[in-house]
């Protein structure tokens, strides 16, 4: 063979042609459209923040400002009122463990009120009412198997097309 594709190029003739390196190599190797040069500029952003990093303490009330224009925008509203009171009782269910005595009566007022997706929400929690009142009530959760089940799905993204079934179970067992 000759001294074409195979030689690397001269480090001088490196910088022509940034797909393969070199000169030799960049007519036969190369579309057109790789071979123009192109101006490097570098612009300085920076990282967006990540969870906590943006703000380590959020807000978890409206300071004084935002109580004042909720409070303004429930009193104009009758189905915003509902919709920040049936809000705010579920939310402290879980908190407080209290979804034996509350959810009953939770879901009553939620299915009667004039808010549709608020009858709708309480319909689909009715579906699986033993479920919710366990989520509710008891100290264990399923994070852990979730996790583990977030974990499998995203080697299995990766590793779509790629490999068989044993590639992928030894990933996952090894992983």
């Amino acid at each position: 063979m000759g001294r074409g594709l195979h030689r690397r190029p001269h480090p001088a003739r490196r910088a022509h042609c940034p797909r393969c390196q070199g000169e030799r190599a960049r007519s036969a190797v190369c579309p057109p459209y790789a071979r123009t040069r192109r101006p490097r500029t570098t612009v300085a952003c920076p990282k967006a923040p990540r969870g906590r990093q943006a703000d380590p303490h959020p807000p978890r009330r409206p300071d004084r400002a935002g109580q004042a224009l909720l409070k303004e925008l429930t009193s104009r509203c009758s189905d915003l009122a509902t919709v920040c009171t049936l809000v705010h009782e579920f939310a402290e269910m879980p908190v407080h463990r209290q979804g034996e005595g509350q959810l009953d009566p939770w879901l009553a007022s939620a299915e009667n009120s004039a808010v549709p997706e608020l009858s709708s929400f309480a319909d689909s929690l009715r579906r699986d009412i033993d479920a919710v009142r366990n989520g509710l009530t008891m100290p264990w959760n399923s994070g852990v198997v979730e996790g583990h089940v977030n974990r499998i799905k995203m080697l299995k993204r990766q590793m779509f097309g790629r490999a068989g079934h044993r590639l992928l179970r030894h990933r996952i067992l090894l992983a």
